[in-house]
């Protein structure tokens, strides 16, 4: 039996109500949320992002948190580089 891509199918997905996805989901690349507002969310190796253009991950004015030791860390892209926010 050949495959089919979902995208090829019509109605195969649903946006209109919800669903449950069970099971572990593993993702080769960053996952984003695209945002009704000037803000995205970005999923990608190990930070949440909270970006502009959810293509730039690196753009000035972003924002990121993660976990290290059991504390959360955040930072903010500043003047080309990741800055601490205290």
């Amino acid at each position: 039996m050949s495959n089919i891509k979902a995208k090829q199918v019509e109605g195969a997905l649903d946006t209109n109500s919800t669903q449950d996805v069970t099971g572990a989901k593993r993702f080769a690349a960053p996952v984003t949320v695209l945002g009704t507002s000037a803000n995205h969310i970005v999923l990608s190796n190990g930070f949440i992002y909270f970006v502009q253009n959810a293509a730039l991950l690196n753009q000035e004015g972003n924002s990121r948190v993660w976990v290290a030791a059991g504390v959360v860390k955040t930072e903010t892209y500043l003047r080309g580089q990741w800055q601490s926010v205290a």
